[in-house]
């Protein structure tokens, strides 16, 4: 499955791929890349979600009726504040300490259900 990070912190960034290439997910690279190609989750920071809120919110509406799963992480409640009703964008909050198997599990609940997604489409696709 292809994950677009949209973190700012470049630390943060590189445990997020690391994390992401042990579930043997395949990593968007350059920022044009995010909105261009078939990305199956996104996975944002307060920074980015402020900038790029508008263009989730269309990549969201333009994958319907499929699930395009869209995870937020940061360092504390106000994160959420960070945008302007981020919920309507937003599928699942990660706050920060994080621990690194819950992490695993929110990832792995989303990509799942963003397949189940996908093989429900092409089953319909069938008839």
């Amino acid at each position: 499955m292809k994950v677009a990070l949209l973190i700012w912190n470049g630390r943060n960034r590189a445990l997020l791929a690391e994390l992401l290439a042990q579930e043997n997910c395949e990593i968007v690279g350059a920022q044009d890349d995010y909105f261009d190609s078939d990305v199956d989750m996104y996975i944002v920071d307060g920074p980015a979600l402020a900038t790029v809120r508008e263009r989730l919110a269309e990549a969201k509406a333009a994958a319907e009726p499929l699930f395009l799963p869209i995870l937020l992480i940061g360092p504390r409640p106000e994160t959420m504040q960070s945008a302007t009703r981020p919920w309507r964008v937003i599928d699942d909050v990660v706050l920060r300490p994080i621990l690194k198997r819950e992490l695993q599990a929110r990832i792995r609940t989303l990509l799942h259900a963003r397949g189940l997604s996908l093989r429900l489409r092409d089953s319909v696709a069938l008839y």
